[in-house]
């Protein structure tokens, strides 16, 4: 068995990754502090003076539709205009490594 664990940061919160491996089962765990829990959005609509039943809340959510916008850049787009990385990773190989629990799981067990 092989097992990991590391610090990692996302959005200035610190979060603890534990990685195990058992021959050829991997298993991810992510803990984090646990703060108090705060009010749904129902609850702040409510607390600002929002009158009506959560569903009626809801349903308010929904407007009209409206003009389409313009085409903005892709996420890839956006990774080529701001990367450092070198060589810059082709678009398929960028997408390949987004969310790639086994590209998260390598770097932590090796």
């Amino acid at each position: 068995m092989t097992q990991r664990t590391v610090e990692i940061f996302v959005q200035k919160e610190s979060l603890t990754v534990e990685a195990t491996q058992v021959n050829e089962y991997r298993e991810l765990q992510v803990f984090r502090d646990k703060g108090n829990r705060g009010d749904s959005a129902y609850e702040v609509a409510i607390a600002n003076g929002f009158v009506g039943t959560e569903e009626e809340w809801l349903l308010s959510l929904k407007g009209e539709p409206g003009e389409a916008g313009a085409n903005g850049k892709s996420a890839y787009q956006s990774y080529l205009e701001t990367t450092t990385d070198d060589p810059v990773m082709t678009e398929g190989e960028w997408a390949n490594q987004l969310g790639n629990i086994e590209t998260i799981l390598d770097s932590i067990l090796s």
